[in-house]
């Protein structure tokens, strides 16, 4: 019985997108053009190709500093061609009627990853590239992070231990609740049993928490993970599967709940 309720707990908490279903879902919020101006301008500065990068940057950046910069930038890479070249973060934003998008690629040369970003203003009077940043990595980062439970925390097992507890809680009010006959408006109480109220998150890597107040968080549990990022698991008080099965000790109402079909 608990391994079944572990079971159902893993594969309803921790919800999560194969490696390549999350680069499908990155390279959706980049277009093939984006693309392919992002890698040509960190080419151009790979290559050291300077006096015809340099030019491309919005007027905002331009000033004595930026050229050192790309030389202390373009120095940093190995030359050659990478192993592999991987999008892993796309963002396109509209203000004011300019578009603006900002593609993060790592670069894999075998020994030694980068983490490098473009940023592109495409009209106004801030034209241009707005941002490029350079950062390496000691390994490559994965599509998929893992989820382990070695060298955690207490905070970390208290999270994952309530998230699993709250669910178990949430779905025995739901089966209680969809079982039981002649309760008034049972739809909406099979809505409040199903959210979870404020929210209490961790992200499993950094063991960076947070804590929101005024959030609703469906079956009051969760285990999200960006692309290449860290897993993240979230607990939310489960007031309503709580309201619903404290109603027995509150009323005392004679067990209602439907027989099962016999043949």
């Amino acid at each position: 019985m608990l391994r079944a309720l572990l079971a159902l707990a893993a594969t309803l908490v921790l919800t999560q997108l194969s490696g390549c279903d999350a680069q499908q879902t990155i390279e959706k919020f980049a277009t093939a053009p984006d693309r392919k101006r992002a890698v040509e301008l960190i080419e151009m500065m790979r290559a050291g190709k300077l006096d015809e990068l340099a030019p491309k940057f919005s007027p905002s950046l331009q000033s004595p500093e930026l050229r050192p910069t790309l030389e202390k930038m373009s120095a940093m890479m190995p030359p050659g061609e990478p192993r592999q070249r991987t999008l892993i973060g796309a963002y396109t934003n509209y203000t004011n009627g300019v578009r603006s998008t900002n593609l993060t690629y790592q670069y894999d040369f075998g020994d030694r990853w980068f983490v490098v970003n473009c940023a592109y203003n495409e009209s106004g009077p801030d034209a241009g590239i707005i941002g490029m940043v350079i950062n390496p990595l000691a390994g490559p980062l994965k599509a998929q992070p893992e989820f382990g439970l070695r060298g955690k925390t207490p905070l970390h097992y208290g999270v994952l231990v309530a998230a699993v507890l709250a669910l178990a809680l949430v779905l025995v009010a739901l089966i209680r609740c969809i079982r039981e006959r002649d309760l008034p408006k049972k739809w909406l109480w099979v809505l409040f049993i199903l959210v979870g109220v404020a929210q209490f998150s961790i992200d499993w890597t950094t063991g960076q928490w947070q804590f929101n107040y005024f959030w609703v968080l469906l079956f009051s549990a969760s285990a999200v993970f960006q692309p290449y990022g860290s897993w993240v698991v979230s607990v939310g008080l489960p007031a309503g599967a709580l309201v619903y099965l404290g109603r027995g000790f509150w009323n005392h109402p004679r067990s209602r709940l439907s027989k099962p079909a016999t043949s």
